[in-house]
């Protein structure tokens, strides 16, 4: 590029270095380009450790001496190494002593260099016998002795010889050693002196390539370097910084989940790949906002990802102990993938296009996985569900980051589905071409974050840190701690089965009679509700009333917080319920129970004067009575008492918007089954059971009786029975008698 600039300048046909230092000095041109040497020591070795770079080592031989390009290759045994291109592109042959007269014919085509026998003594050859001549080598590794002047040296040696002139004795006067401590080689003076000089003169010699890339590099000044941010819905966080001395340039390196989808790291243990993931966290939630990314993790390695949990956009980090959270997690994907199928399919259907052409957004969903084998290890049945959620989740917006540490830890089939893969050190260097394709010999440098990656080519990278503290952990609690101090938003919770379920825990679902909260479904970790504005009676029964009181207290609360509530306790355990919650009432029931017969007839005669016209009813508020041990209430009342509750429960209507939740054991239950009430509204299509016991009664009848029926539960949960169909729920349950136990 040099020359063909300085040869548009000078309107000259051809450039090479002598035509360019010309115009250098006639200040046609202002960048110097001096003579290049490439020196290589034992050149045998050379090939054969790094043999693709052959290549332009004989290219450098063949063009460079143009371009002021010059080798020096040095050898013991130049037959079968030097290729025959160099042989023909070099003028200037040195053979020093050789072993064979082989190596000496090799060299300058006759066996003297083999008979040499001082050291430093060579033969030159130039061309073809251009000049060939015998000589010796100067010697540059004597010590240093500084001094003011420069002494020649003086051959002061004494010889002793006989009448005959032989030599007897030879003395020469010792030699001059420089000061104790100080050995300094000359050639290592001289190069200090040049070194000095340049540095005092400022003398920079243009560099051939760039420095490497040093160990420790941190993610805020790649971001500045490059002015490379992740932004918006689009996905591509910084991570670190790749080398190309090919085209002797650097280069920022993201993933890019948004173009390229799921990305697979391989690294042996302990080379990286935790701090890889930490990075990738970092340089996400500093750049997006939870309505634009919403990540979950899964560690089963260092569990050093826990200190990301504060963050606003993080919905939940896992560990190895929390099961039941990540098969929730699982569920939740599935789910979410599913809604997103839907919503996206008038906009093309993936999630680039739905966010363009629909002016709304959903957030980004990042999974980072630590450790596979762990995963797999330990959720093999959740193997399958992990290929299919990295296949079809890219198209709608869902991502996944994976370490591994062996390249036969993913399964094949599963590897697929990772367009961006990249390894650290490995402890098989032949593993490396197997992730990245062919590498040239290319291996990372044995420094923590190091690696390849394939782009265009093959690439050496270096992980960035997100910060300079010795402790990362930290700092990156501190960072997420700030994060949700500012947050407007928070990412969608890993659903998990609360330990207890009470009125805090409903209350945003709360809503009308329609839809009753009872508890959480255990499989779906959907609220379960029911629906009493159908319903005269609801049955809640158990094996023992013990089991009932609990749920009732709670239940009666939510209850309360839609209309007005009123509870019967025959039983005298809702101590814990506020009178301004609810009327509850403990005595004087032949008073109550009347005034329920008459209210009910009051809106019976209203309703029929009305010609059954059910729009006159609306003046008559909802009510739910709450009847706790039914037998005992009907045994507390007269003959006349309990007339008038058998006709009450019998004949209500749910257009008369009077409804009872009666509450007994099922023992006390059967004592009614054939009375003409019980026939009527409790058909055992609908009720709630609670505790253990539910596929041995017939009182509420499930559709098909399975072994999950038989199973102990206890009394913190329940089988909710819809129109004869069962579903495990944890049902509501007083938080009061759960601090006490």
């Amino acid at each position: 590029a040099i020359f063909n600039e300085a040869r548009k300048i000078s309107n000259e046909g051809t450039m090479d270095i002598y035509k360019y230092q010309q115009l250098y000095r006639d200040k046609a041109v202002t960048e110097p380009v001096p003579h290049l040497f490439i020196i290589s020591d034992e050149f045998a070795e050379l090939k054969n450790q790094q043999p693709e770079f052959m290549e332009q080592l004989i290219s450098a031989a063949r063009i460079g001496r143009s371009l002021g390009v010059h080798l020096i290759l040095a050898t013991q045994k130049p037959s079968g190494v030097v290729d025959d291109q160099i042989w023909s592109n070099s003028k200037f042959r040195v053979c020093l002593k050789v072993q064979e007269k082989a190596d000496s014919q090799d060299m300058i085509k006759c066996p003297d260099a083999a008979e040499l026998s001082q050291t430093g003594r060579f033969y030159l050859q130039v061309g073809f016998n251009e000049l060939f001549a015998l000589g010796q080598s100067a010697w540059c590794g004597a010590e240093y002795v500084p001094a003011e002047t420069v002494e020649k040296p003086i051959d002061s040696s004494i010889q002793v010889v006989d009448n005959l002139g032989r030599v007897l004795m030879n003395v020469k006067p010792g030699k001059k050693r420089a000061a104790r401590g100080s050995k300094t080689k000359q050639i290592v003076a001289i190069v200090k002196y040049l070194s000095d000089l340049a540095a005092e003169e400022k003398i920079k010699v243009r560099p051939l390539w760039l420095d490497p890339i040093p160990a420790r590099i941190f993610v805020d000044e790649l971001e500045i370097k490059y002015a490379a941010k992740s932004h918006g819905i689009k996905l591509s966080p910084v991570i670190g910084e790749y080398d190309d001395p090919f085209n002797q340039k650097q280069g920022v390196l993201t993933v890019p989940f948004t173009e390229e989808g799921n990305c697979l790291i391989y690294g042996a243990t302990g080379n990286g790949k935790s701090t890889f993931l930490t990075t990738l966290a970092y340089s996400l939630l500093k750049n997006h906002s939870a309505d634009e990314l919403n990540m979950y993790i899964m560690d089963f390695g260092s569990e050093t990802l826990k200190s990301f949990e504060q963050a606003p956009q993080v919905g939940g980090v896992m560990i190895s102990a929390d099961e039941e959270k990540i098969i929730n997690l699982f569920k939740m994907l599935n789910k979410e993938i599913e809604k997103r199928k839907n919503l996206f399919s008038e906009y093309g259907g993936d999630y680039t296009n739905y966010c363009r052409n629909s002016g709304k957004t959903v957030p980004n969903i990042v999974v980072l996985l630590n450790n596979y084998s762990g995963f797999a290890e330990q959720f093999e049945d959740l193997q399958d569900v992990f290929t299919l959620l990295t296949r079809d989740g890219v198209k709608y917006g869902i991502y996944f980051a994976v370490t591994a540490s062996t390249t036969n830890a993913v399964r094949y089939k599963t590897q697929q589905n990772f367009k961006t893969m990249l390894t650290m050190q490995l402890n098989d260097v032949t593993d490396y071409s197997i992730i990245v394709g062919k590498t040239d010999g290319l291996v990372p440098s044995k420094n923590k974050g190091r690696g390849l990656i394939a782009l265009d080519r093959v690439y050496e990278f270096q992980t960035a840190y997100c910060s300079e503290a010795e402790d990362i952990q930290n700092f990156v609690r501190k960072f997420c701690k700030e994060l949700s101090e500012k947050a407007k938003s928070y990412a969608k919770p890993v659903p998990v089965l609360p330990k207890v379920v009470d009125y805090k825990c409903v209350r945003p679902y709360i809503k009308s009679l329609e839809n009753v909260p009872i508890g959480v479904g255990k499989r779906n970790l959907n609220i379960v509700t029911v629906n009493l504005a159908n319903k005269v009676i609801y049955p809640v029964v158990a094996q023992d009333t013990y089991e009932i009181i609990s749920f009732a207290e709670e239940f009666t609360r939510v209850l309360a917080s839609i209309t007005s509530v009123s509870v019967i306790d025959m039983e005298k355990q809702l101590s814990n319920l506020n009178t301004t919650e609810c009327s509850v009432v403990n005595g004087d029931y032949e008073t109550v129970v009347r005034g329920i017969f008459e209210d009910m007839v009051e809106r019976n005669n209203t309703y029929k004067d009305a010609m059954m016209n059910s729009s006159v009813l609306e003046k008559f508020a909802e009510k739910v009575y709450v009847i706790i041990g039914i037998k005992k209430l009907f045994e507390q009342l007269s003959a006349d008492g309990k007339e008038k509750l058998s006709a009450l429960i019998e004949k209500a209507e749910t257009i008369y918007k009077i409804h009872f939740v009666i509450i007994d054991s099922l023992t006390q239950f059967n004592s009614y089954s054939y009375e003409a009430w019980f026939k009527r509204h409790i058909t055992g299509a609908d009720g709630l059971w609670i505790g253990d016991g539910v596929a041995d009664q017939y009182m509420l009848k499930v559709s098909k009786v399975t072994s999950e029926l038989y199973e102990e539960i206890g009394s913190e949960y329940g089988h909710s029975i819809t129109r004869n169909r069962p579903s495990l729920v944890k049902i509501l349950t007083s938080n009061a008698d759960e601090e006490v136990e």
